[in-house]
């Protein structure tokens, strides 16, 4: 009895020591020591599979520091939860701020977030609601594809907080409509809305994807000093990967060491007054005000290959704007502000004219939009083209033996065989045997036994080893550093457990990738059927659980800032012959490629070895461009009787899927300019990553875009 009594004494003090642990959707409780901030998005904008910030805040009554494990779980797509977990450590009476970026698919009810102490103990977790129980609305807005969302740090003068409701994002395109009476797509043009969502200089996030919804970027005269290296890092890296930027240069200085200064092709000077005409404040709302000189920093742009400059009529370089990598940057010499007077919505069509350059479509136009946030119909939202061709790259991925349904042939043979068991056959032998009373207990046996067989079957048809399967596409431009990668992962379960990764490398990010039918609809919770949880550190995301069902396939998308480029040119163009020099700076040959000018004239190559160069002259052909490329699938399904068909995967199709999408646009741009384009394919080219303790198969195509500025005249 005195020992039972004490493990009574000893259940009860541990309780009582043991943090407590928050039911999910009541918030903290009064004896949790947290307080736990969530906030998603750029104000609560975000786009839909695309990354978005996630900003957490964790507070905490201690007495000494704590080591947590900090995990925000959401649907990412319909079919997968992914749960990200970042490390952090909170000190006594000093809130910490944990920057993330994860993807939210359209519709998803909650948010669920928790925290874990050093020795895996759950000690606090909560479920943040994302849709109002009352109006039955999401609180979250969902930008669709052919509106603006323009994202500002620093300040929000001239009239910057009326764009949102006196400008209008116009798509060159197919445009989508939402409305009340469903979602449609349009070939109009259509004034859409444009979001402006504001975010204090020291919560801009640390890493690149949390940029990735954005349009566009406005830095209006921030504390260049105060940005940490990290932060600027991540605006840099966005950029050179597809992002647009706006600097409005004001009282602040930008240091010319300064990490986006670099990433600008001038230099900025001495701040000298200027006065602006009269017929340009007018074009700016400013008219009729006192605008003595003005002061404007110095522009000096060097010979920079695409490069503009806009001198608003005084002879000095104002405004600045042109390619950086594959995104675009823009410099505004001036502080608006100084031009004094009242600032509201008639100072828009400044912020309209320094922002249309740097957007193609949608673009940005000065008005009203036609559509407003009454007209949405907040249960269903419209994805954008690149959902047939991810579909078409998943097809492909998923075309293997192992994941064709089994052929109808072996269905019938077998419910012949049962049909025939259970029937005459058996019927004759138990007559014979004077036992047709046992009729009961042998059909059991038969279909016990017809059904082990189906599955074991079917797992014999269906066998074989895991694999990994991986279409990669690599993007450059010719004198830049670095490079780009996506690359498109399917992963085939030979059996059912938890599948781990090895050799990945700090700044991938991955994510879950699912076929889509182009609309996504709400959705009860609990709507997803798969898992999958990340480690976010060091700039990257890394699975770290990854549950697969046996005879299935996950598809994972990897997207990163790579340096190596195993692909280098020099190309000459004279308006009719066009002459390259290719050079293979891998180790695996390049089976063949083309260079492209102008969207649809075509040079071709063969194969050249590794390490190798290849001399490639010609007349251009005229062939299909990217765009216009069949999108269609051809299916792969098991045939009645004979073999099966193996799919092809068109460049078409892989450059127009997501992670890729936005740099083919770039692409696309870029040679109606003039520039080039060599694209390069490499089969069986090594993967940096690898499947863990675990017998697989390994196939792994590569294509190479190099975007190059060619030469004018013949060859040398």
């Amino acid at each position: 009895m005195k020992r039972l009594g004490w493990m009574i004494v000893l259940v009860f003090a541990a309780a009582a020591c043991r943090p407590d642990i928050t039911a999910l959707g009541a918030g903290p409780s009064d004896r949790s020591p947290f307080n736990v901030d969530c906030e998603v998005g750029w104000q609560g904008c975000y786009r839909p599979l695309d990354w978005a910030p996630v900003d957490v805040s964790i507070s905490a009554a201690l007495q000494k520091p704590f080591e947590g494990l900090l995990m925000v779980a959401a649907e990412q797509d319909e079919v997968t939860t992914v749960e990200v977990t970042h490390r952090f450590v909170l000190t006594p009476d000093v809130p910490v701020w944990v920057p993330l970026a994860a993807k939210f698919s359209f519709g998803v009810s909650q948010c669920k977030a928790g925290i874990r102490d050093a020795g895996g103990r759950t000690v606090w977790e909560s479920s943040y609601g994302l849709w109002d129980s009352r109006t039955g609305k999401p609180l979250l807005t969902a930008v669709s594809p052919d509106e603006l969302l323009v994202g500002v740090s620093g300040r929000m003068g001239f009239g910057l907080r009326h764009l949102s409701q006196n400008s209008h994002a116009v798509s060159s395109g197919e445009v989508t409509l939402r409305g009340r009476g469903g979602g449609q797509r349009s070939g109009g043009p259509a004034w859409l809305k444009v979001y402006v969502k504001d975010r204090i200089q020291r919560r801009l996030p640390w890493d690149w994807v949390a940029y990735q919804c954005l349009d566009l970027l406005i830095l209006y005269d921030p504390e260049w000093t105060a940005l940490a290296p990290q932060q600027s890092e991540a605006i840099a890296q966005w950029v050179s990967g597809g992002g647009r930027l706006l600097v409005v240069l004001g009282s602040n200085p930008l240091p010319r060491d300064h990490r986006l200064a670099r990433l600008l092709a001038l230099d900025v000077g001495e701040a000298r007054p200027v006065t602006l005409p009269e017929a340009v404040l007018r074009r700016w709302g400013a008219e009729g005000r006192e605008t003595p000189a003005v002061p404007a920093w110095s522009l000096d742009r060097p010979a920079a290959w695409g490069w503009k400059t806009e001198d608003h009529g005084t002879g000095r370089t104002l405004f600045a704007w042109g390619p950086v990598g594959f995104g675009r940057a823009g410099v505004v010499a001036l502080d608006p502000s100084a031009l004094g007077g009242p600032q509201g919505a008639n100072t828009v069509p400044f912020w309209v004219q320094h922002a249309a350059p740097l957007l193609d479509s949608p673009t940005i136009g000065q008005g009203a939009p036609q559509a407003s946030d009454e007209d949405r119909d907040p249960y269903e939202y419209l994805y954008n083209t690149s959902d047939q061709a991810t579909n078409n790259v998943l097809g492909y991925l998923l075309d293997i033996p192992e994941m064709q349904p089994t052929s109808i042939v072996w269905v019938m043979l077998l419910l012949a065989a049962l049909a025939v068991v259970i029937g005459p056959l058996d019927y004759f032998v138990l007559k014979r045997r004077d036992r047709l009373p046992l009729t009961w207990l042998t059909f059991t046996v038969y279909v016990v036994g017809f059904s082990a067989l189906a599955y074991f079957g079917v797992g014999a048809l269906r066998s074989g080893k895991a694999q990994l399967r991986t279409v990669s596409v690599v993007d450059a431009v010719q004198g830049d550093a670095g490079a780009w990668r996506c690359g498109y992962n399917g992963i085939f379960a030979s059996d059912s457990d938890d599948y781990r990764l090895s050799g990945l490398a700090r700044g991938q990010w991955w994510s879950t990738i699912a076929p889509s039918s182009g609309r996504g609809y709400y959705g009860p919770p609990g709507r997803s059927t798969r898992s999958m949880a990340c480690a976010q550190e060091d700039g990257g995301n890394l699975p770290t659980y990854l549950p697969i069902n046996i005879w299935s396939m996950q598809c994972l998308l990897t997207e990163e800032a790579c340096r190596d480029v195993p692909l280098g040119a020099e190309v000459r163009w004279d308006g009719t012959t066009l002459s390259a020099a290719v050079e293979n700076r891998s180790d695996t040959p390049i089976r063949g490629g083309t260079i492209r000018v102008l969207g649809e004239r075509v040079v071709r190559f063969g194969a050249i070895p590794a390490r190798g160069r290849q001399w490639v002259e010609g007349r251009p052909e005229t062939v299909q461009a990217w765009e216009s490329e069949p999108s269609g699938f051809e299916g792969t399904m098991a045939p009645f009787w004979g073999p099966r068909r193996q799919a092809s995967l068109a460049e078409g199709q892989l450059f127009h899927a997501w992670g890729a999408r936005g740099r083919t646009r770039v692409i696309l741009d870029r040679l109606a300019q003039g520039a080039a384009v060599v694209c390069a394919e490499y089969e069986g080219a090594p993967l940096a990553y690898d499947l863990a303790a675990r017998s697989h198969d390994v196939m792994h195509r590569q294509w190479v875009r190099l975007l190059v500025i060619p030469k004018e005249g013949p060859k040398p």
